[in-house]
């Protein structure tokens, strides 16, 4: 990405504020639809949250509402690292829901069953079956849940490297960009102020994360949101363990794309 480009178009059909994984697929999905659009981002793309976060593309124990549009996701992620010029860490390699007994296991026939009326591959594995996953696999570990289609991708990677193939396709995506106002005329959405100058849009999407809910307040809208702070290690590159994304009690893990791992424990 290219901080120093702040050339700003006079006039959107729609203005993204904020340039994370929200922010960023509205883009991809306006532009393919034929839309004008401009990401005004305040600081770097994915720089926050959208770059930070474990990257597990997670089907497996969603709510009966979510479920599907998980789906139509993963679809959505093949399709969308099919367009780029380069590896975004995307790998069908599988999620493991770890279990110490048969309580922990019986949690999750609800969802075992939902996922079979959807065609998910979502099973439950025993300790012999786990061993062919994770070889050294600790003993306190019973039994797992296992979804082999569920995927990661490496969200620092992901986010700008969408942004750049919209870059080339003519959209405006615009760093160190920060808008600062949301103008309206009798009564509608008319443009947008930014610190580098204004843009006309009748319409705009609010994809700030944590900060939209003081960039609506200014409008007198209430977006009431929680705040959720969590402290996740980095290693460096080690030995196989499992290559996709696995949690348990206490204890949760990603591989990586450069061999290493992100882990986070409590208690």
């Amino acid at each position: 990405m290219n901080p120093a480009n702040t050339t700003l178009p006079e006039e959107v059909d729609v203005a993204i504020i904020g340039g994370g994984v929200a922010g960023i697929s509205a883009a991809w999905f306006l532009n393919e639809a034929g839309v004008r659009v401009a990401v005004l981002e305040k600081g770097s793309i994915a720089g926050e949250q959208s770059g930070r976060n474990w990257g597990w593309i997670r089907q497996q124990g969603r709510d009966w509402a979510e479920l599907p549009i998980m789906m139509e996701s993963m679809r959505l992620w093949e399709s969308i690292t099919e367009q780029l010029d380069e590896d975004v860490g995307f790998r069908r390699e599988g999620c493991l829901y770890l279990c110490e007994n048969d309580a922990e296991m019986a949690r999750h026939y609800d969802f075992i069953k939902l996922a079979a009326e959807h065609g998910l591959d979502t099973q439950a594995i025993n300790r012999p079956q786990l061993l062919k996953l994770i070889p050294e696999c600790p003993e306190r570990w019973h039994s797992a849940v296992y979804t082999p289609g569920d995927a990661r991708a490496e969200p620092a990677l992901a986010v700008p490297a969408m942004a750049r193939k919209l870059m080339v396709d003519g959209v405006a995506v615009l760093e160190q960009c920060a808008v600062t106002k949301i103008e309206q005329m009798a009564g509608k959405v008319h443009a947008v102020k930014t610190e580098h100058g204004r843009i006309r849009a009748g319409q705009v999407v609010v994809a700030a994360g944590a900060w939209s809910t003081f960039m609506l307040d200014r409008m007198g809208i209430n977006l009431p949101q929680l705040t959720v702070k969590a402290t996740v290690c980095r290693t460096e590159a080690a030995p196989m363990i499992f290559n996709g994304n696995a949690s348990g009690s206490k204890i949760a893990f990603k591989r990586r794309l450069d061999g290493g791992y992100n882990i986070a424990a409590s208690g």
